[in-house]
């Protein structure tokens, strides 16, 4: 498991048709939602997954809190909800409202997720995969037949005068940014709104598939053509990586460190890339599979939801080093892919499944935080790879005593540099980093981690 304090703005939410292999996807972006988190006992039991050396650091904590069972009450409430369909996306207003778009239209819920009512009125393409709140609680709901508006004010729904930008294939990334300027990409280009969708303002040409905003003026997109960065609000664009045909990022994320995270699509595969350089280079991270968005708590924790593939493949996920390594958060979540996850503004993860159930972790991620604190692991250990030797891919995991600059570097047999795959400050426990090496030739590879004063070596082999 890793740990590291990052913070990210940007969600998303992603359907793929199993039919038509279609893509359709929102990337909100709001820091009013930046916030959630996970129980701390739940964490601590479900790290029993992970590595036999967590289960004994953390066999102390069960044996403290024996009455504790493993049942998935523990771990996540299931929250009453109408019957919805599917649900597609999830918001919470600055007031507290909680908001669900879903294949029946919104839904509302005023009174902490007890009770729910239908807010349709006016809407009149009902199959809602996106939504977003303003600051003032005014809020967009995105359709494929357009845009909707709906201020506290307002007794129903209002289309806004947008002509043409949602009329086409796929629901549109859609994200409201910290100047409260919504950014609306659709198959005809990048629109910015400056008076919450009165008018609109194209910014960009192309087909946009995704799109962030890291404040201060400056926007990535991901278009048909390649990879786009803007620091100047959308005036200029300079494209800073281009992908192979037929492949896409389909949601974005941004971190308060600059690192990009973004959900690719390729084909029928799906995974998660990482850029440290503005979108120049991207590296691919565990785990593999359709995210479906990515979200943030208050301590900067990453979380991301994911299509189930198989029977037993995790559905939430969550990175505490700036998305590097990703550990599984699912015990207890029937068999169906997560298609929305949103922070609750009282640190609680919230998400909603394409079976039409919606579950809430049952405590804070922060109060988890301070409790795993109170029991680091002890020891410092390099694990042989595996597997080894290896074919392209092969995982290295390691356990440190204290929270220190760790680094982990790859040699040639010769001992000459090849390449540093990490090197940053991480929380004491066990980690873990899956290693790429696609453009690597065979051979035999020395791997070195160091923590501080501490450093150990292991050699790796690689078959092509």
């Amino acid at each position: 498991m890793t740990n590291s304090c990052v913070r990210s703005t940007v969600f998303g939410a992603v359907w793929l048709s199993q039919f038509s292999r279609r893509i359709f996807f929102l990337a909100p972006k709001t820091t009013a939602l930046c916030r959630g988190t996970l129980g701390a006992i739940a964490l601590d039991l479900m790290e029993f997954h992970v590595c036999s050396r967590t289960f004994f650091a953390l066999l102390p904590i069960v044996l403290a809190f024996k009455n504790v069972s493993l049942s998935q009450g523990n771990y996540w409430t299931k929250i009453p909800a109408p019957s919805v369909g599917v649900v597609y996306a999830l918001a919470e207003a600055p007031n507290g409202t909680i908001y669900i778009g879903t294949s029946h239209g919104v839904f509302q819920s005023t009174d902490g997720l007890l009770t729910w009512r239908p807010f349709n009125g006016g809407l009149s393409d009902t199959v809602v995969r996106s939504l977003q709140v303003a600051p003032n609680n005014t809020i967009f709901a995105a359709t494929w037949s357009g845009i909707f508006r709906r201020k506290t004010t307002d007794s129903s729904w209002s289309i806004l005068a947008a002509p043409g930008l949602l009329r086409e294939e796929f629901a549109t990334p859609f994200l409201i940014d910290s100047s409260s300027q919504l950014l609306l990409g659709t198959s005809n280009g990048l629109y910015l709104s400056v008076d919450q969708g009165n008018t609109w303002n194209s910014i960009k040409e192309g087909y946009i598939y995704s799109v962030v905003s890291q404040g201060n003026g400056i926007l990535y997109a991901s278009t048909n053509d390649g990879f786009y960065q803007s620091t100047n609000n959308g005036v200029t664009w300079s494209r800073t990586f281009s992908f192979p045909r037929y492949t896409a990022f389909i949601s974005l994320s941004t971190t308060t460190s600059g690192t990009l995270l973004a959900a690719f699509a390729d084909g029928y595969q799906g995974s998660i890339r990482r850029s440290i350089d503005g979108g120049s280079t991207w590296v691919a991270v565990e785990p593999g599979g359709y995210i479906s968005n990515f979200a943030i708590n208050s301590e900067g924790e990453i979380f991301l939801g994911k299509w189930k593939t198989s029977f037993g493949d995790p559905g939430v996920f969550r990175s505490r080093n700036d998305g590097l390594h990703w550990s599984a958060l699912d015990d207890g979540l029937p068999h169906s892919s997560v298609r929305a996850l949103i922070i609750t503004g009282n640190d609680h993860v919230l998400i909603g499944m394409d079976d039409g159930t919606i579950y809430k972790t049952t405590q804070s991620t922060v109060s988890w935080i301070a409790h795993q604190r109170q029991y680091p692991p002890s020891g410092f250990v390099l694990d042989q790879n595996f597997p080894n030797p290896f074919n392209t891919q092969t995982r290295f995991t390691f356990s440190i005593p204290g929270r220190t600059i760790t680094t982990l570097s790859i040699f040639n047999a010769l001992g000459q540099y090849i390449m540093t795959l990490f090197s940053q400050e991480l929380d004491p426990g066990t980690h873990s980093f899956l290693w790429s090496a696609y453009s690597i030739p065979s051979g035999v590879y020395i791997y070195h981690l160091s923590a501080g004063p501490l450093s150990l070596t292991r050699k790796a082999i690689l078959l092509k």
